[in-house]
């Protein structure tokens, strides 16, 4: 089994010890070195090389964000996932578009880290499940004009987010209250207007656009 090597940065010594407890209770993930600034990130990068980078940061949102905006620069690539104290679907989709990997609020349980750390090793994205719904609506209101150029109705963004999220065209008519047949006629006009062919061809789209999937299937 490949281990996923993984430099750890926080401020904090007893959040280090907590996280390399962690990760020491599981066989796939190690931690190969463990920083408390940018300056120690950058000179241990090269030495250490990493898989991912994890980054545990409670300071305010716009602080934060320039936090990990200079940890991707320097990071040479390498997928940066991100543990913070900010349950909120704009900073979560903030730091997505900034180019991290995943995004895991303190709240959550030590399995979301496990499979933030998992997805960011195969170069997948990940998104706290609690958020899911909170940036799918952040990206519905500030997306709304995307929408438009590409063609789609209100109605078809609606059934775009249920496709992507992984819904069934049943669950998704019943959240909206329509006939599965209507459902299937959307989502044929989504596929048409998006020149879409399959389901990978959805999802590369829905990462482009900010609609970001957490479970596995979806991702891939």
């Amino acid at each position: 089994m490949k281990r996923i090597r993984v430099l750890l940065f926080s401020k904090y010594a007893m959040v280090r010890s907590g996280m390399q407890r962690l990760f020491s209770s599981v066989q796939d993930i190690e931690v190969v070195a463990e920083v408390d600034n940018l300056r120690k990130a950058e000179l241990a990068l090269p030495k250490s090389k990493p898989d991912v980078i994890l980054l545990e940061t409670i300071e305010p949102p716009r602080s934060a964000l320039a936090m990990v905006a200079e940890m991707i620069r320097i990071s040479r690539k390498l997928p940066v996932v991100v543990v913070t104290v900010h349950d909120d679907g704009r900073v979560a989709r903030a730091m997505l578009q900034a180019g991290v990997m995943g995004f895991v609020i303190k709240q959550s349980s030590d399995a979301e880290l496990l499979l933030a750390l998992r997805y960011a090793a195969r170069r997948q994205k990940f998104l706290d499940p609690s958020l899911v719904d909170a940036v799918t609506l952040e990206v519905s209101n500030s997306s709304a004009n995307d929408g438009r150029r590409e063609g789609l109705s209100k109605r078809e963004f609606e059934v775009l987010q249920g496709l992507v999220r992984g819904f069934t065209n049943p669950q998704i008519a019943r959240d909206l209250d329509l006939s599965v047949k209507t459902i299937e006629t959307y989502r044929s006009r989504i596929y048409q207007k998006l020149e879409l062919h399959n389901r990978a061809d959805l999802m590369r789209y829905a990462v482009s656009t900010g609609l970001i999937s957490v479970n596995d299937p979806l991702a891939s």
